[in-house]
């Protein structure tokens, strides 16, 4: 609609880029950037980047939709920090990246963060419905 320039905030930015595109996001209306949750470096980094690409742009708001559900694998995961992978990305990665935002939200008008917990809701799943 144009209302909006959306941040795509990513593991893998050729796929974020392949679908935004799939998704009909007009060019100029987004960029696709590197974060990986997992490692407390890369949210650190991808905020870095972030506030020098929006530059005076207000951040209105911030949807964390990332997660990690292991419930089948017979040994945990660890993240580059050291924590177990769901408690690193789903928590951990999320809250330093609002943490790290707040400031820059505050000057916004009417700014929101919103944590979707998705697996939740999907009663396909183990840990669903």
């Amino acid at each position: 609609t144009g209302r909006h320039f959306v941040v795509m905030a990513v593991r893998d930015v050729d796929k974020g880029k392949r679908v935004a595109k799939e998704m009909g996001f007009p060019d100029g209306s987004y960029t696709v950037m590197k974060l990986e949750l997992a490692s407390l470096q890369s949210v650190r980094d991808f905020v870095a980047n972030l506030k020098a690409f929006k530059s005076a742009r207000p951040l209105t708001n911030l949807i964390c939709n990332a997660a990690v559900y292991r419930p089948t694998d017979p040994e945990p995961a660890w993240t580059d920090d050291g924590f177990e992978m769901s408690m690193g990305v789903n928590h951990f990665g999320h809250f330093l990246l609002v943490n790290l935002l707040l400031k820059d939200m505050q000057k916004a008008k009417n700014p929101r963060v919103c944590i979707v917990g998705s697996i939740t809701g999907n009663s396909n799943t183990v840990g669903g419905g």
